[in-house]
């Protein structure tokens, strides 16, 4: 295999939030196509989203995904089992509280899901939000069978936003808006002839989108906090297909954008002509709540030019955790009412360095996909 660093990166995330606490450093190669160089931010981490039932949530997202969890494929399913790690319950929002989690790679792209359920999460409310809510989060997926999405909506507890669940046609291609068990919303298109893709399961291309008061100043927040490199948002323009596929007459939208540094991931930073000011109803621990995790350079100068920029502390995170290996981590706001989560790994040793002599391995530590958060 030749490594590069979304596979590095992509199997450092599908271990979950603590990989960071155990993932070695590695030289990699940084040319595939798509590719954004590594900035403020090195790198995509987790799309982290609170839910109410990890039974159910995986079920959903096995079929539309058609890939297993990470964990369940490597014959670890400790998403099963509550346990507690020191200060993750207080940057969660969740004090003195107990949670279970996994992930799943998704195929054809730099997106790792990573699901959390916290101990009284299915008597919390679910957040209720809409597509035109600032700071609402959406993942756009690019689907090998649309059935197997139809499937996991009608047998797993999701819900269809496009109207009777009908996808909607538009020359060489099928639309469909979903939500997940918790209502989170999904955006699926369906080509009749999709592109080759070099690896299995029902993705074969994913996005996050975010709504945005304004597309281009949520872009250039991004360009002038972390780096990106962004394109600009043209006027706002009728979109006939969209608007169908959310049951609307009507409706016009732009979207700037730009690509994860470190990464081959796309966001999208999207305007709708429907908005009308409401931030979306989301906090952490609440089901349904989402976040994008981003792997930073250094945090200290990310954090201050995000709170300069206009960027907020989410509630619990007045002071950054710190995990086993001094890897520092906190959840902010940005001014569009989205969740982020600034990530700075600790230094590491040099790879080329003599291994120290052999020991028992640390508990947690032990074998393919394990973490200490198990």
């Amino acid at each position: 295999m030749k490594w590069t660093a979304g596979i590095v990166g992509r199997a450092m995330a599908a271990l979950g939030l603590v990989a960071l606490m155990a993932s070695p450093t590695l030289a990699v190669a940084q040319n595939r196509v798509g590719f954004a160089p590594a900035g403020d931010v090195v790198g995509a981490g987790n799309f982290v989203h609170m839910v109410a039932d990890m039974e159910r949530t995986v079920l959903f997202y096995t079929v539309l995904l058609g890939v297993q969890p990470n964990d369940e494929a490597r014959n670890w399913p400790y998403y099963r089992d509550f346990k507690s790690v020191n200060g993750v319950d207080v940057m969660y929002n969740a004090p003195g509280g107990k949670f279970k989690n996994t992930t799943f790679t998704v195929s054809n792209s730099d997106l790792v899901l990573e699901f959390f359920e916290w101990e009284g999460n299915s008597q919390r409310l679910p957040v209720k939000s809409r597509v035109f809510d600032l700071g609402q989060p959406m993942l756009e997926l690019q689907v090998r069978n649309m059935d197997a999405a139809i499937e996991a909506v009608k047998e797993h507890g999701g819900s269809f936003v496009t109207p009777n669940g009908v996808p909607v046609r538009f020359g060489n291609r099928q639309v469909l808006i979903v939500r997940d068990p918790d209502g989170f919303f999904i955006h699926l298109t369906a080509l009749d002839r999709p592109p080759p893709a070099p690896e299995p399961g029902n993705s074969i291309g994913a996005t996050l989108r975010f709504t945005a008061a304004d597309a281009n100043k949520a872009a250039h927040f991004f360009e002038t906090v972390f780096g990106f490199n962004v394109y600009e948002a043209p006027v706002l323009t009728d979109d006939p297909l969209m608007g169908r596929a959310m049951g609307l007459n009507t409706l016009k939208q732009r979207w700037a954008g730009s690509t994860v540094p470190g990464s081959t991931l796309p966001v999208q930073f999207a305007e709708y002509d429907k908005l009308d000011g409401v931030t979306v109803d989301q906090a952490l621990p609440r089901p349904g709540t989402a976040m994008l995790r981003m792997r930073v350079r250094d945090f200290d100068a990310s954090l201050a030019k995000a709170m300069t920029a206009g960027a907020t502390v989410a509630p619990g995170n007045t002071a950054p955790i710190v995990l086993g290996n001094n890897t520092r981590i906190l959840v902010i706001v940005t001014p569009d009412g989205q969740l982020l989560q600034l990530a700075e790994e600790s230094p590491r040793p040099n790879p080329a360095a003599p291994a120290p002599a052999s020991t028992s391995p640390e508990p947690g530590k032990t074998g393919s996909g394990q973490s200490p958060l198990k």
